[in-house]
């Protein structure tokens, strides 16, 4: 009997299954996730690194990264875009706000340090790789601009990038 409380205090205890992962967007019915990114002091070439960035993701079938001035559509998750000059040991920074009981993101920032985007490639690596992170996407290893750290300037997603967006944003909810 002692051994059967001891197993249901462990599982009653456990965390949900999505709590080690990255938070997410909710998927509509029959819908891409839209998620906006509002430039918010941001500079014109960092801003259209990021623009490039949103479009490239946005190939993975599943989400629509889409720029806009101002985050006006109330359908659409919103990430708000800002940048700065620090020696963090950080290329960027992206946090989505979500709800720590199902992981489910509804609002986001992101910003470029511009300390670390000191050439267009790594400016193009860190944007691609911020992007990726305000879609959902995870730190991977290979040639992906996904990959941890500046050593890599692969500036593209890869197949398992897109991959990965197709998985988490599978089904709808």
């Amino acid at each position: 009997m002692m051994v059967l409380l001891v197993i249901v205090a462990v599982v009653s205890f456990e965390p949900p299954a999505e709590a080690n992962t990255w938070p997410r967007w909710v998927r509509p019915v029959n819908k891409q996730v839209t998620v906006q990114f509002e430039r918010t002091r941001v500079s014109a070439a960092v801003w259209a690194q990021l623009v490039t960035a949103m479009r490239v993701w946005s190939r993975s079938g599943r989400v629509d990264a889409v720029p806009v001035a101002r985050c006006t559509n109330p359908r659409a998750y919103c990430v708000k875009v800002t940048e700065y000059r620090a020696a963090d040991h950080r290329g960027g920074h992206t946090v989505l706000y979500a709800d720590p009981r199902t992981n489910r993101a509804w609002y986001g920032t992101l910003q470029v340090n511009l300390y670390y985007a000191s050439t267009r490639a790594r400016l193009a690596k860190i944007s691609c790789h911020e992007v990726g992170h305000a879609l959902g996407a995870v730190h991977r290893y290979g040639n992906t601009c996904m990959s941890d750290g500046l050593l890599n300037l692969s500036s593209t997603p890869n197949a398992a990038d897109y991959a990965y967006l197709q998985a988490i944003y599978r089904y709808p909810g």
